[in-house]
């Protein structure tokens, strides 16, 4: 099982923060450990906007915790917010446009994907585009 923290914006192994199921079992919450609780709520803590980004995040993935629900949400708003014209969004063409991404994000299932698609839209984040680096 592995480990990881972000530091300096680079992915680097680690043995403290976070441990998840891996690629074998995609329904395994991803859970941190408690000194990265007390290591993160004590970095928050002094960062309030920061704070406040995290705050959004976690109501957005609330249930979708899993490797498997966190690049569901992930696909989907890139789906969406990079391969999808105009105001309306029809959830059977997001359906349609990740089943051909890859043969593997071809086996997520039309109703979990339109799940991650009404979360998206009930948390306003199809407006929210990362910067491009």
């Amino acid at each position: 099982m592995a480990t990881y923290s972000i530091q300096s914006g680079a992915v680097a192994p680690a043995t403290h923060t976070a441990t998840c199921g891996g690629e074998t079992t995609p329904d395994v919450p991803i859970t941190l450990k408690q000194d990265a609780i007390t290591s993160a709520q004590s970095f928050l803590d002094s960062h309030p906007e920061t704070k406040h980004h995290f705050d959004e995040v976690t109501k957005l993935i609330n249930g979708f915790e899993s490797p498997y629900g966190m690049e569901l949400l992930s696909t989907v708003h890139w789906v969406v917010t990079h391969g999808c014209a105009g105001d309306e969004i029809n959830p059977d063409d997001v359906v349609s446009k990740v089943h051909s991404w890859s043969e593997r994000k071809a086996q997520m299932k039309p109703v979990h994907i339109k799940a991650a698609l009404k979360r998206l839209c009930d948390e306003q984040w199809l407006n929210k585009v990362a910067p491009s680096l």
